[in-house]
């Protein structure tokens, strides 16, 4: 089905031939190497799923993904779709293959057509550009304390603004767990947020925020979508809001003590 849509060529791992890859390790650096990710997830929990999925998203692959609609599926891949994949990606919900051909179809023509209109070098240099981005906002947040991190705003560069306001607030959020004795160096956005709720370090509506802030940065990073300067100055003011939060938290637990 996919390669009978123009531009595109679909090889399954499985009709690859021999690698001298381990069983484990082809299918991540396929995921890795890829053009376009499709991702399904039915009604059990995979392993090897979740570790492409990791994979792409790490490498910012542009991806599909369709979880399928169950009664009852494998309580780790629901705990996934929850905490994890909601968080970061818009998903569909299908029901059964013809559903699901029909829509993945239309996904990657539509798709086909973006790419066509937009240019593939322009896509990779803004991909690159963002990628380097989030590399550098990352390494000068962690450099300097986090209550002093002050987010750009000027010159008009809203992708590294919009960056930097996720990475403040994931880390913000990391560094007050670990204060907390929860091991959240390396557990994924989705779980860092409800251990956060649960934790009382930030309340339903911030934990909306949040998450609407990710929405607005996952197209930036993905598909180089910059937002623009009204929605990036609401994210900025959200952001210094729930930071100043978790430092007076900080604060009041310091006194306990």
């Amino acid at each position: 089905m996919i390669s009978d849509i123009p531009f595109l060529e679909c090889a399954p791992l499985e009709d690859r031939g021999a690698d001298t890859r381990g069983a484990a390790e082809a299918p991540t650096r396929t995921a890795r190497n890829c053009d376009l990710y499709i991702r399904i997830f039915g009604r059990e929990y995979s392993e090897t799923t979740i570790k492409e999925y990791c994979e792409a998203a790490e490498w910012l692959i542009r991806c599909l993904t369709y979880v399928k609609r169950v009664k009852r599926s494998d309580e780790r891949l629901t705990r996934f779709v929850e905490r994890e994949l909601k968080n970061r990606f818009e998903f569909h919900q299908f029901r059964g293959e013809k559903d699901l051909f029909e829509r993945i179809g239309e996904d990657l023509r539509r798709l086909v057509l973006e790419i066509l209109q937009e240019g593939l070098e322009a896509r990779t240099k803004s991909k690159e550009e963002a990628h380097r981005v989030e590399t550098e906002e990352q390494r000068r947040v962690t450099r300097v304390p986090l209550e002093e991190a002050k987010v750009p705003f000027k010159d008009e560069d809203h992708l590294s603004s919009i960056v930097a306001v996720t990475v403040a607030l994931e880390l913000g959020l990391r560094k007050e767990l670990m204060k907390r004795g929860i091991k959240a160096e390396r557990v994924s956005i989705g779980i860092l947020l409800n251990t956060a709720k649960e934790f009382k370090l930030i309340d339903e509506r911030e934990m909306t925020i949040i998450r609407e802030i990710l929405y607005i940065r996952n197209p930036a990073i993905h598909a180089g979508k910059i937002p623009d300067r009204r929605t990036v100055e609401s994210a900025l003011e959200e952001t210094r809001r729930v930071l100043r939060k978790l430092e007076s938290v900080d604060r009041w637990r310091n006194k306990v003590k």
